[in-house]
């Protein structure tokens, strides 16, 4: 095979390489938890464009999304988050 990340992998830094990905990242380990309302208002976009992104972050493994009544509350997948990444390291390393 050439090149060192699985399909896993590929996803999830794909999906951490854009600008408001990482910013949605960092606000969630400010803040353990957001609903997309409060994400959004952080992050200065459209709630489509946001939905977006939040879609893409939980497909990846990134983030959580947990229903709590009619709010959906968001928050880092902190051992997928390590573990995609030592993968990573593991793979390209040996």
């Amino acid at each position: 095979m050439i090149g060192c990340c699985s399909p896993k992998s590929l996803k999830f830094f794909k999906s951490i390489s854009d600008k408001h990905r990482q910013l949605i990242l960092a606000l969630l380990k400010v803040h353990k938890s957001l609903n997309a309302s409060e994400i959004r208002e952080h992050i200065k976009l459209s709630q489509p464009t946001t939905s977006h992104h939040l879609s893409l972050l939980t497909q990846a493994g990134a983030i959580d999304a947990q229903k709590k009544g009619k709010e959906v509350f968001y928050s880092l997948k902190t051992q997928n988050i390590s573990s995609c990444c030592l993968s990573f390291l593991k793979d390209l390393l040996h």
